[in-house]
């Protein structure tokens, strides 16, 4: 993996990461997540009530790999809000968003190498930010 990270005025680290398996030149970048990234994700996650995809395939898929569907999906949301670019390409050449419907199309290995370098700039999201008792005891680092 080829890591090259980047300064961000508003205090977010970056990475552009290549996974070794990729074509040369096709890149994602990925962004610590911003404390309202963190909490629209959680936010998927208690409000889910996400159906079961119609294809079995991809519902015992999702399943195996994250457990649930809601968790699944709350899992897309944050992959979604940890990349800010990627140069993947349709079979024509032309450009592929970065949207939740390609998050979700991308294949299993490509998925995790980038929720993992996304994972790396946001190493113990748990302890970044106060707990929600309101006691104070917990302090964001920084």
């Amino acid at each position: 993996m080829t890591k090259q990270q980047q300064y961000d005025p508003f205090g977010l680290e970056t990475a552009t990461v290549h996974a070794d398996w990729w074509a040369d030149g096709m890149t994602v970048t990925v962004t610590e997540l911003s404390y309202e990234a963190v909490q629209t994700t959680a936010k998927h996650l208690i409000n889910a009530k996400t159906p079961l995809p119609k294809n079995k395939r991809e519902a015992n898929r999702l399943i195996s790999t994250y457990g649930d569907l809601d968790t699944a999906n709350q899992q897309f949301h944050t992959t979604l809000a940890g990349i800010v670019s990627w140069t993947f390409t349709n079979d024509k050449g032309e450009p592929m968003p970065v949207t939740l419907e390609n998050v979700k199309k991308l294949r299993a290995a490509d998925a995790k190498f980038i929720e993992e370098a996304i994972d790396a700039l946001n190493p113990d999201r748990d302890e970044e930010f106060p707990d929600d008792s309101g006691n104070g005891e917990e302090k964001p680092k920084g």
